[in-house]
């Protein structure tokens, strides 16, 4: 099959697509073809090897690229009961060291309990935006946050993918929200959804004045040191990278009722339906950028890490 690698990490002109083995399917696996796919952070990372990108994906050359998709299961694994063939699913591959697939090919083989049927509503790369992007967003707010109505939410980083669908999340469960984005994002975060938006580079953090049930840094530049203040007696600060700040605001949590958390998000098949129906009820929205062909994933590529990006990039498939 054909899939977009990179031979050894550099930058993003060093990727190419090449022929490589279709992967083998196991028991209790699927195998989809890839319609549709999408653009995350970690992608770039993958690239560079920086900024965590070394704990995301296995680095044996040549390195597989892209996490999230949406297609069609054309082969099921020993064992496999619910999916079916010709079944419209979603899904992203593991943020793991051993993962050695990348979605941006022809074929994805993956666990039958991570994936689920793509919202109906929405087209296949539309669909890819989702899974990592919102997943995250329901796993730090809902299993970590245990998000409620009253409670009181600040997302740092909201007009990107995760902020995004982090403040429609808040709002879908009666959770006030205030959002951090710069000026030129202000209305489409508002657009979403946002109660309070702040142009962070106008206010800072511990100016809000507020204390917060759960904070979440999306974009993963603040620390607990600098939002426990902020915190309510029990609050929760969540970060989506790991770094010594947060080891060390795990350590400074220990000490108090206040939490210190991490999240590495799972492909989750009660997840994926959770956020299948909000988008099919309109509840949720999947908001996208812009659509690129695979044939110019480079060009995707580039457009993404140039920062500024309001929501998703999906990638198209080529036919």
């Amino acid at each position: 099959m054909k899939a977009y690698v990179i031979r050894r990490r550099g930058v993003i002109d060093d990727i190419e697509q090449t022929d490589i083995k279709t992967p083998a399917l196991g028991p209790g696996q699927v195998r989809v073809k890839v319609r549709g796919a999408a653009l995350n952070p970690a992608d770039t990372k993958v690239i560079s090897g920086k900024d965590g990108g070394k704990f995301v994906h296995s680095g044996k050359s040549p390195i597989q690229l892209g996490f999230d998709f949406s297609g069609v299961i054309e082969e099921l694994g020993a064992g496999v009961s619910g999916p079916e063939i010709g079944q419209e699913v979603y899904g992203h591959l593991p943020y793991s060291t051993k993962a050695t697939q990348g979605s941006f090919a022809d074929y994805v083989v993956i666990e039958a309990g991570a994936i689920a049927p793509k919202p109906a509503t929405l087209g296949h790369a539309e669909a890819a935006t989702l899974p990592t992007a919102a997943g995250t967003a329901l796993q730090c707010l809902g299993t970590l946050g245990d998000i409620g109505t009253g409670q009181k939410v600040l997302i740092n980083g909201a007009s990107g993918g995760v902020g995004g669908f982090a403040i429609q999340i808040a709002r879908i469960h009666g959770a006030e929200s205030w959002g951090f984005c710069g000026a030129a994002s202000q209305d489409h975060v508002t657009s979403l959804g946002g109660d309070h938006v702040l142009d962070y580079r106008r206010t800072a953090l511990g100016d809000v004045g507020q204390k917060f049930d759960i904070i979440l840094d999306a974009v993963a530049n603040a620390s607990f040191a600098k939002c426990a203040s902020l915190l309510g007696p029990k609050g929760v600060y969540i970060t989506t990278l790991p770094s010594p700040s947060m080891v060390a605001g795990k350590i400074q949590a220990l000490f108090s009722a206040k939490r210190c958390e991490f999240i590495m998000v799972a492909s989750r098949a009660q997840d994926l339906a959770k956020i299948a129906g909000w988008i099919d009820h309109n509840s949720l929205t999947a908001p996208v950028a812009a659509t690129y062909p695979l044939s110019r994933l480079k060009e995707a590529l580039k457009a993404f890490a140039a920062g500024g990006v309001k929501g998703k990039i999906a990638i198209e498939m080529d036919e």
